[in-house]
């Protein structure tokens, strides 16, 4: 009997002791959660009113003059709370010719401060003008509908994001091609030159080759080739950024016209075009040189003689262009023959 009451004692004490253990830790919850402080409202909404913003993101932007157009098209913008409530990323392209409406502005916004590792592959947004936007990343290069960002961003914080990239995304898709360094060389043959035509007529099948230098195209080294479309473009793209010289051929037609059949010192050396003979008067102007006619060319004028000759021979090919990086880089070349009215 004594041995069950004496039981009975010990699992009352072990459940006191068990009440009082949970007592104390539902004490300390509580004491935890007393000693944290609400946020007030300022701080749980603590987001700039949209002119507040736009504001302050071209107040960080006034020096940056390759975007100055997109920035001074963003101070006009208007834009609403929501639309703001979680910040903006920015995507400010390259000054241009096209002037820049709101519409489009807004075609390079999109909601979030997203800073460049967020800009995932394949990631999509809509931009606050509805317009689909689609990431495409390799390694660190990123586009966006195809169009490169230019390396990191240059504003980063909770606000606001600000990406530089190459051109508009407002003419884009997101299933565009990922835009390289490129250079598009039409080819206008002058050996059809009319009255209407002043150029001629562009040159579809013409072989376009790019030199890295002059010395290289007296050794044949061709860097890049391709030929001209229907319209006459020859599109060469992935170049490594530098400058090119250019050789354009169709059949025995050419822009290049060398003074001798050999390399003199390493370079070939010619006459430089500088036009097509338009006029009779034209010809009367210019400086005298063997076949002034219209529709043949117009030799530059090297030494300011008045008189084309042997002192005015440039190095070979004339015709050069630098590229932009990411970015197309268009040109024009002529050929023809030395004499296009006697071929």
């Amino acid at each position: 009997m004594f041995h069950h009451l004496f039981s009975f004692k010990g699992d009352i004490n072990s459940f006191k002791k068990g009440i009082c253990k949970l007592l104390a830790v539902l004490i300390l919850i509580a004491f935890v959660f007393s000693c944290k402080k609400e946020k007030p409202a300022s701080e749980n909404d603590k987001s700039l009113e949209p002119q507040q913003l736009i504001k302050k993101i071209t107040t960080e932007l006034a020096g940056a003059d390759s975007i100055s157009n997109f920035v001074n098209a963003l101070k006009n913008l208007s834009l609403t709370k929501e639309e703001v409530s979680d910040g903006v990323t920015v995507f400010a392209f390259l000054n241009d010719e096209v002037p820049i409406t709101s519409v489009m502005v807004k075609d390079h916004i999109v909601k979030g401060s997203l800073n460049h590792y967020e800009l995932h592959n394949k990631r999509t947004f809509t931009a606050l003008s509805g317009k689909e936007l689609k990431v495409s990343r390799i390694a660190d290069t990123i586009w966006v509908n195809g169009v490169q960002v230019g390396g990191k961003q240059i504003i980063y914080n909770d606000d606001d994001a600000v990406h530089t990239i190459k051109s508009s995304l407002s003419s884009t898709t997101t299933n565009d091609e990922l835009h390289t360094t490129t250079i598009e060389v039409t080819v206008w043959d002058s050996s059809k030159w009319s009255i209407t035509n002043a150029k001629g007529e562009t040159a579809s099948g013409a072989t376009v080759n790019l030199y890295a230098s002059q010395a290289d195209y007296a050794r044949g080294k061709v860097a890049y080739s391709g030929k001209t479309n229907t319209a006459g473009h020859a599109i060469l793209k992935r170049l490594v950024n530098g400058r090119y010289y250019i050789e354009a051929i169709y059949g025995n037609k050419t822009n290049t016209f060398r003074s001798t059949a050999e390399p003199n010192n390493g370079f070939y050396m010619g006459y430089a075009i500088s036009g097509i003979f338009q006029s009779d008067t034209e010809v009367n102007t210019a400086a005298k040189q063997n076949n002034a006619a219209p529709g043949n060319f117009k030799w530059v004028d090297l030494n300011n003689d008045g008189v084309i000759d042997g002192k005015d021979y440039y190095g070979l090919p004339y015709e050069s262009t630098l590229t932009i990086s990411a970015l197309t880089r268009k040109t024009e070349v002529s050929i023809g023959f030395l004499n296009n009215k006697k071929p």
